[in-house]
């Protein structure tokens, strides 16, 4: 019995070994992610009022703001340095948050 094989045409071709660059690709990127180290770097009240040039009470009403993403831990309150880019990266407009309105 001779079964009839379809034989991918070059453009197939192409298309399959792009993908499987593609794959390649992503498959080396993955691995190098898993040989990096992985670091977390905490932000303190001061640390931020350094970076911001700000006094103390602003950072601390910064850090009481609902939207920002810090945490307490103890009695300190921290922020990871992720998330503190990640939070300036996003303009925001203190005129339309309510909580920066009541604060006047």
């Amino acid at each position: 019995m001779t079964e009839n094989i379809n034989m991918p045409t070059t453009a197939e071709l192409r298309e399959y070994i792009e993908l499987l660059t593609l794959a390649k690709d992503k498959y080396t990127e993955l691995m190098e992610l898993q040989e990096e180290p992985v670091s977390i770097e905490f932000l303190s009240i001061s640390n931020v009022c350094d970076i911001l040039k700000c006094n103390i009470k602003t950072a601390l009403k910064l850090f009481n703001d609902p939207e920002f993403p810090c945490e307490n831990y103890g009695k300190e309150k921290k922020i990871l340095a992720k998330e503190f880019i990640r939070y300036f990266s996003v303009r925001r407009d203190k005129n339309k948050s309510l909580y920066w309105l009541n604060a006047a």
